[in-house]
């Protein structure tokens, strides 16, 4: 392990772009000392950029350096994303414009050369660390991914499923939300950890992101290479990665000045004594602070030549000609292990307790037990599970059954609606509609027996 003054050293980039489908940008990311985390936000209408840049408020002010251990750490950043899940429910409570906006959220916190990391939803975490394949750290909170889990779905269909962006998770969706928090990974010299929301990760595939890492040494250029990939893939949703890279393989991954398109940071992190024994500090040798915007957008990358990455690559995570480092004490895969048996265990729990709530980005208008009521969620079946659930408080007394033939049908197959409040409304015109086809025609008078008589 390299060392420098008995420390690590820590840099973190970060960009984004809106991709080129999306009109707006409704990712955030924060690039912070040595908390970091992505966001991306739904709802459309500016509600998903407002909740994206919302969750992060409480990253944003916590300092990992006050607390004792790394039990404090993981649940510090547990806790400050419970609170960023209240901060978005009260803020779309308090306006009306912003009612069923969310966000995925999946954040990390460096301290003492240990890695911790919390997650809602589908934004990922991976790790890739020399002559290991790229490792997602965390587990998609989505109805495919429950589905592979299950068994119901291969992992090679769940990426080319049409319903695989439909997640199970968000932050601002209940007034509480389950928060998976994965145990501390002891970091390593020449170590990446590679924050992205799913406008880089469902274009681009795994392979390809970690040949580009581990072929860009300079940081904003590698953050860069990142957006163009997805976007040179077609771009169909906004892009936003954060890189933390450690140690100093990377020195010359951050330029004297950084460009105004990217965001950096660096820091210093107690390394991990090789020998079991910790040698005495360097007083002389620290490395500096550099304070970096929370949030910086890349408004344009030109995309990368077509070619062969997969030619290029060799191993994935491997660098050429070196020789792998040991492994160290805690190895990844009893954290991949422990991450899928706790994603297992919570599968199991929402199951066996009746059901799970799907939560997606849209509404419908469709049949309850005869009667006409909204649902949130889409008006299909995955393998024979309902992607909807009804809202209690939007179920009527209106009975399907007195609607003519064409339109039963209709309404069993299920009236899509762009928010709650349409949803309403096209209740309203069908009741206002019933109600009309009900009442008898009004009277014309008696028919005439005999022909008027002329002068």
């Amino acid at each position: 392990m390299t060392v420098r003054g008995h420390a690590l050293t820590v840099r973190a980039f970060g960009g984004t772009h809106t991709g080129r489908v999306r009109s707006g940008n409704e990712d955030s990311y924060l690039v912070g000392d040595a908390v970091h985390a992505v966001a991306d936000g739904m709802g459309g209408h500016q509600a998903g950029e407002i909740a994206s840049d919302a969750a992060l408020e409480p990253l944003r002010a916590l300092d990992v350096s006050t607390l004792g251990d790394h039990e404090e750490v993981s649940e510090a950043l547990a806790t400050a994303i419970h609170e960023a899940n209240t901060l978005v429910v009260e803020r779309a409570a308090n306006d009306p414009q912003l009612e069923g906006m969310g966000t995925t959220l999946t954040a990390i916190a460096v301290c003492d050369g240990q890695l911790h990391v919390a997650h809602v939803g589908d934004s990922r975490a991976y790790l890739l660390r020399d002559a290991e394949d790229m490792s997602q750290l965390t587990t998609d909170h989505t109805l495919v991914e429950r589905l592979v889990q299950e068994g119901r779905l291969s992992r090679d269909d769940a990426a080319s499923h049409p319903q695989r962006n439909v997640i199970t998770r968000a932050i601002g969706h209940e007034t509480t939300v389950e928060v998976e928090v994965l145990p501390p990974i002891t970091l390593r010299d020449g170590d990446q950890i590679l924050l992205c929301s799913d406008g880089l990760s469902g274009p681009v595939d795994d392979a390809r992101i970690a040949a580009i890492l581990d072929e860009t040494t300079d940081g904003d250029e590698a953050i860069a290479a990142l957006l163009a990939q997805a976007n040179a893939a077609g771009g169909p949703d906004n892009i936003t990665a954060v890189l933390i890279r450690v140690g100093d393989r990377w020195d010359g991954s951050a330029s004297a000045v950084a460009p105004a398109s990217t965001g950096s940071t660096t820091q210093q992190l107690a390394a991990q004594p090789t020998d079991g024994a910790a040698a005495p500090a360097d007083e002389g040798d620290g490395a500096s602070e550099t304070a970096a915007p929370d949030q910086v957008t890349i408004d344009s990358a030109a995309p990368p030549s077509d070619e062969a990455w997969a030619e290029k690559m060799g191993r994935v995570g491997a660098t050429p000609g070196v020789e792998p480092a040991p492994a160290p004490a805690r190895h990844i895969t009893p954290t991949r292990v422990a991450a899928v048996l706790l994603a297992l265990a919570i599968i199991a729990g929402v199951l066996i307790g009746g059901g799970w709530l799907l939560l997606s980005r849209s509404y419908f208008v469709g049949e309850h037990e005869g009667m006409v009521a909204i649902f949130r969620g889409v008006p299909q079946e995955v393998a024979g599970i309902s992607a909807a659930r009804v809202l209690p408080t939007e179920i009527t007394t209106t009975p399907v059954s007195e609607f003519p033939a064409f339109r039963r049908q209709a309404i069993a197959d299920g009236l899509t609606a762009q928010n709650l409040t349409d949803a309403q409304r096209i209740v309203e015109d069908l009741q206002t509609q019933l109600r009309e086809s009900q009442e008898p025609a009004p009277s014309v008078g008696e028919p005439l027996t005999e022909p008027t008589q002329g002068p």
